[in-house]
């Protein structure tokens, strides 16, 4: 296949669809994949997304061709994201699913087919710095959209077969794009919940296939105290405050879920901050362990990174210290690391 045909993963939403009309105004031949993941539970929103992409593609006059990995994403994304909760765990299933799916799967059927490159509609940047001979990650010029945390999974393999046309602009500037080309889902909205969930009600999800979350427990105050009972762990998560149903005469918040006796227990605000942090599972883009151990990391997507020190490494396990407290670290959530704007890379909050 030539060098100018690339793969574009369409979604049917604004940013996929701009990344495709641009590398198409730059003069690439474009295919558009579009994965077909959720089942019976998000049936609304798969039809939705087949019909804007496939909209798009025929605007653009460019193939378009459905991929249908549901029996992978339930395997491997939906497996985890029930096994996490079940442990009283908070998981990213979107950080499964671009390790796995989005840039597994769907990333060796562009390679199958011969695609150079496949490129997505991501706000991150990914380099080929020569001097080293690595691919590095940035994050994306709009900070507000930056989805480099999402990105710590990678390896080199896969950073050599991504591009991301839309690293230096702003969601403002893609959307503007989005309207100046007319394209058909210029003026669609953001959608900000879960893909594969209709109107991201999670509980009512796992509820449905049976999961084990949905036990009843006891609700207990930080000295042990029952206070009240629960319809289930999955409802709960570090830091919550609002929905806990019950009252202590101060604002109180989730400190601890234990998934073994099904015990929520809830506290004060102060007892939510630490400044220490185990990650396991870390993955390092380059390959290798970062020589500097003073680092930028976020336990969250929506957070601002947070010196720290990597005080211990244990093969892919690593312990972490803060230089300031950080409130409402959370076991399942990911803690991700940076030097500076680069992304070095990541691992699962263990505690």
């Amino acid at each position: 296949m030539a060098k100018n045909q690339i793969a574009v993963a369409m979604s049917g939403g604004v940013d996929s669809s701009v990344a495709a009309a641009l590398l198409q105004k730059e003069g690439y031949s474009i295919t558009g994949l579009t994965m077909v993941i959720a089942g019976s539970y998000s049936e609304g929103k798969t039809a939705k997304m087949l019909a804007d992409a496939r909209e798009v593609a025929d605007f653009l006059g460019i193939e378009h061709v459905v991929i249908d990995l549901r029996k992978a994403f339930e395997e491997i994304v939906l497996s985890n994201f029930l096994a996490e909760y079940t442990a009283g765990r908070t998981p990213n299933p979107c950080i499964v699913c671009n390790k796995h799916i989005k840039f597994g799967l769907l990333l060796d059927y562009a390679r199958e087919h011969d695609f150079p490159k496949m490129a997505t509609g991501h706000y991150v940047r990914n380099v080929f710095d020569e001097e080293s001979g690595l691919y590095r990650v940035y994050r994306g010029r709009d900070h507000l959209k930056d989805q480099s945390y999402m990105m710590y999974t990678f390896d080199q393999k896969q950073l050599e077969g991504i591009i991301f046309p839309l690293a230096h602009y702003t969601k403002d500037q893609v959307r503007q794009m989005a309207i100046d080309w007319q394209l058909p889902v210029a003026l669609n909205a953001e959608s900000q919940d879960i893909c594969f969930i209709e109107n991201d009600d999670y509980q009512s999800y796992m509820q449905a296939l049976g999961d084990m979350t949905h036990v009843k427990g006891p609700i207990v105050d930080y000295q042990g105290h029952v206070i009240g009972q629960h319809e289930g762990i999955q409802n709960y998560t570090i830091g919550q405050r609002k929905g806990l149903g019950v009252a202590l005469g101060y604002p109180a918040y989730v400190l601890q879920i234990d998934s073994q006796n099904h015990v929520v227990t809830l506290g004060p605000n102060d007892m939510l901050y630490t400044k220490n942090l185990r990650v396991k599972d870390v993955n390092w883009l380059s390959g290798s362990k970062p020589q500097d151990t003073h680092l930028l990391v976020k336990i969250r997507y929506r957070t601002k990174p947070q010196e720290a020190t990597i005080v211990q490494y244990n093969e892919q396990d690593v312990t972490i210290k803060f230089d300031g407290l950080v409130r409402a670290i959370t076991p399942g959530q990911s803690a991700v690391f940076y030097c500076g704007q680069e992304l070095l890379g990541g691992g699962i909050i263990q505690d």
